[in-house]
């Protein structure tokens, strides 16, 4: 997707990198992106999910030259194959669309169809409903969430004991406010 934004960024004011800019580009960005995540997932889970220590010219394990020249190759593919095609599929879509409500709404005031007001009233009802819908719905993840605890020393879990902890410590420091304010409501 950041490929097919900056290249449409970029045709947009009349630059057309050269195929080679578009592969430096794809894979110094992908190999950046690729450290940095998984530098983030180890530190915010600590398990490492992917390894390259074993491939030549790695760093850290994190990243590797072979990976990131595939990285590029498919920055390219992205480019040159499925830029052209998405863009117009999206852009046909959207203009149809537009078309399609542009001649439905045009010149419709409430005498030519009396049953506006009635459809915007649907509409709002629909609205409300989904969005008490969607409150009751985060309401029911957050009283699960306040009581999940994992097994502590559960097998082939890595950090469910330390994740038991931080749960236990969050929902006494942090969710005793809402817990009063749930059990007074």
């Amino acid at each position: 997707m950041s490929m097919m934004l900056l290249w449409h960024s970029l045709t947009q004011q009349g630059l057309t990198p050269e195929w080679y800019q578009v592969f430096l580009v794809s894979m110094v960005g992908s190999a950046i992106l690729e450290y940095a995540t998984s530098w983030t997932l180890e530190r915010l889970f600590h398990a490492r999910w992917w390894d390259y220590s074993n491939m030549p010219l790695n760093l850290n394990g994190r990243i590797s030259v072979p990976s990131s020249v595939f990285f590029g190759l498919g920055g390219l593919l992205v480019v040159y194959v499925l830029y052209e095609p998405t863009l117009s599929m999206t852009t046909h879509a959207a203009l149809e669309t537009s078309s399609a409500l542009t001649e439905r709404l045009a010149g419709t005031t409430k005498q030519d169809d009396p049953f506006i007001e009635e459809r915007e009233r649907f509409a709002a009802s629909l609205r409300d409903t989904w969005l008490g819908n969607m409150s009751h719905v985060g309401r029911e993840a957050l009283r699960r969430a306040k009581s999940y605890t994992p097994k502590v020393g559960a097998p082939n879990i890595p950090g469910a004991e330390q994740l038991g902890k931080l749960m236990s410590d969050v929902r006494a420091k942090h969710w005793q406010r809402d817990d009063e304010r749930d059990k007074a409501a």
